[in-house]
Formats: structure tokens, C-alpha cells, sequence
């Protein structure tokens, strides 16, 4: 919760201001109003973004780098920022915007996974944030941050 509200409080409207652009979210178009289809998105949302995502991020991923960079901060920090920055890479139908704040939410669930000792705080974070935009977006349609 506390994830989402940075997210759209600071992080999408900076991003927006700064790149003259907004997060493309026209893949979503459809969900407005359409309860079958938040109910699909939520599912799949929940399975694939949240689970598979971070299983494979930060749950193989972070750890390949990090074993292969070894023990020390920096080398940790250069794990998270590696993983992070493909996570964002992941999501490039979202415009620069979107890749940002990706990459972003995924050095955010990096140090949820260091903190916790547990691949379940990032799994949690990620489909309660995927969840609370996709519910939003089929109440009230596209959210470009809070101003």
C-alpha cells in the first residue's frame, strides 16, 4: 500500500513531467467498467505478475547475481540494480514511463526480499499493487499520479 502511494504521489508524476509523456496504459482500455475482465486481470495478475515475476526476479535472478558477484554491499546493490533494471525492461509497452517506475517497484521489491528473508513480502507487495490499480482502473478508467 505504502508502495502505491509513493508510486503515484511522486514517482508517475515526476516521470510524466520529466519525459513530456504519460505511462501507456491502453493495453488496459477494456478493464474500465467490465467486471469479468478485472476479475481475469486479477487472477492473472496474481499468478503471472506477481508470482512468476517474482520468482524469477527476485527469487532467481537477484540470487544468480548474487552469487555470482559474490558477498559485500556493493556487489548486492549491483545485483538490485541489475534485476531491477530488466524487470523495467519488461514492461517497455508502457512507455519510458511505465519501464521507470517497473524498474523502480522492482528495486522496491528487492530490498522487501532482502528485509523479510523471504520471497513472499515481494510476491504480497507486488499483487496487492497490481491489484489496487487494476480495481481503480475499472472504477474510474486511467490514473497518471496524483497531479
Amino acid at each position: 500500500m505504502g508502495w502505491t502511494l509513493v508510486n503515484v504521489a511522486a514517482l508517475i508524476p515526476v516521470t510524466n513531467h520529466l519525459s513530456g509523456t504519460r505511462q501507456d496504459v491502453s493495453a488496459f482500455a477494456d478493464l474500465e467498467g467490465d467486471l469479468g475482465l478485472l476479475a481475469l486481470y486479477l487472477i492473472a495478475s496474481w499468478v503471472l505478475a506477481a508470482f512468476c515475476e517474482e520468482v524469477a526476479f527476485r527469487g532467481y535472478l537477484l540470487t544468480r547475481l548474487t552469487d555470482i558477484l559474490g558477498p559485500g554491499r556493493l556487489r548486492q546493490l549491483t545485483g538490485v540494480l541489475g534485476s531491477s533494471l530488466l524487470f523495467g525492461m519488461l514492461h517497455t509497452e508502457q512507455g519510458i514511463v511505465g519501464v521507470v517506475a517497473a524498474a523502480m517497484a522492482g528495486a522496491v521489491f528487492c530490498l522487501l526480499r532482502y528485509r523479510c528473508r523471504t520471497l513472499w513480502a515481494p510476491i504480497l507487495a507486488h499483487g496487492f499493487d497490481d491489484t489496487i490499480g487494476f480495481t481503480w482502473f475499472y472504477f474510474f478508467g486511467p490514473f497518471y499520479g496524483l497531479w
